[in-house]
């Protein structure tokens, strides 16, 4: 689930339109057909559209597969978690759709070296308010949540079988990016939690 799909060249690399590696947007002839994986081969391989490759349903700008590309997050507020009075938990203002996108995973986006250099610094904040904001998008890439976050790093933690959402890693503006995901239909005030995976 948390696999990342081949690495396509991006729509504004300097490879030519003959690259092997370059991406040449989905076939969808409407916005619409852009909402089912099945039909949108964007979404299959979990990229939103690219307005620069998909130029049938991005041309006409009603397009179903932009939700990070345009920040169509879902209405979600903090308060007191219901699994723990200890903790904050994020919870949903509006009802929730199986399969719909709810918020992106942000953060400052550590890289490679530069996070063995801050991972100490990092545990050492983490373990003095004894909670951990990091997320890692890839082997390469963590995106550390406790200064820059968003409120989608309250999201707490539950057994997969009892969890409402799930993450999954998509490609969107140039990068791949963590979002949060309803693994069945949620309704409004409802605690959203994920499986952690440890």
């Amino acid at each position: 689930e948390g696999k990342v799909s081949h690495p396509y060249c991006l729509s504004y690399c300097a490879c030519k339109d003959y690259c092997l590696d370059s991406f040449h947007g989905c076939l969808c002839k409407s916005g619409d057909e852009c909402a089912s994986d099945k039909t949108c081969l964007c979404r299959k391989i979990k990229r939103d559209c690219d307005p620069n490759r998909c130029q049938n349903c991005c041309g006409q700008g009603l397009c179903m597969n932009l939700d990070i590309s345009l920040c169509k997050v879902k209405k979600v507020f903090t308060a007191p978690s219901l699994l723990s009075d200890m903790f904050v938990g994020l919870f949903t203002a509006e009802r929730i759709l199986q399969d719909e996108f709810i918020v992106e995973y942000s953060g400052q986006t550590i890289h490679g070296d530069d996070y063995c250099k801050l991972e100490a610094f990092l545990m050492d904040i983490n373990d003095n308010i004894g909670r951990s904001y990091t997320f890692d998008v890839d082997t390469e890439t963590t995106v550390d949540a406790i200064n820059l976050g968003n409120l989608m790093r309250f999201a707490n933690h539950a057994d997969q079988e009892l969890a409402n959402c799930t993450t999954k890693i998509c490609f969107a503006k140039g990068s791949y990016r963590a979002v949060l995901v309803a693994k069945r239909d949620i309704a409004v005030n409802e605690e959203l939690t994920f499986d952690y995976g440890f």
